[in-house]
């Protein structure tokens, strides 16, 4: 985020939360809030020899668990491929896929499992859960019915790992 005093005042805010992230009123992504972290870095400009100060306040609001069923819960290894078949019933205008595992952001080493999702014509309508990400998140809207693909990659990990697929309809 850019902030420039003399056109955007003496002050801004951010703000992250669950669901829709946006930068300056553009949608980014559609992630969960994760564990571990949060880097904040003010620079002045380059050429500014004045004093910055700043006032920070970081809330955490929400404290729920997933929500949704469980698809299935497994182990995955480096280089290996699971596949999921999920049952999208008539009806349903938004199916949320959270992808979690043990060895996220709160542990070291951390791996990096991935999550595609492929329509019922076998069609790869989502990227949004291969990221770096922990948990992994996919949102599909207005989902046709029928038995989509779920693909689960261990794309880079130094342990085998526990993982748990999660799947809220709407």
């Amino acid at each position: 985020q850019y902030w420039h005093p003399y056109i955007d005042g003496d002050s801004f805010t951010i703000e992250i939360e669950d669901g829709l992230w946006t930068l300056d009123g553009v949608p980014q992504a559609y992630q969960p809030m994760e564990p571990g972290l949060m880097k904040v870095t003010i620079v002045g400009d380059y050429s500014n020899e004045s004093p910055v100060s700043f006032k920070m306040r970081a809330i955490r609001e929400n404290y729920g668990i997933y929500r949704g069923m469980r698809v299935v819960r497994g182990n995955i290894s480096m280089g290996e491929t699971k596949v999921i078949p999920v049952e999208i019933r008539p009806g349903v205008s938004m199916a949320t896929f959270d992808l979690l595992w043990q060895y996220n952001w709160r542990n070291f080493p951390t791996s990096d499992i991935d999550l595609l999702i492929f329509d019922p014509d076998s069609n790869l309508v989502s990227l949004d859960g291969a990221t770096q990400n922990s948990p992994e998140r996919a949102v599909i809207e207005n989902p046709v019915p029928g038995t989509w693909t779920v693909i689960i990659d261990g794309y880079e990990m130094y342990v085998k790992d526990n993982f748990t697929l999660m799947l809220k309809l709407e």
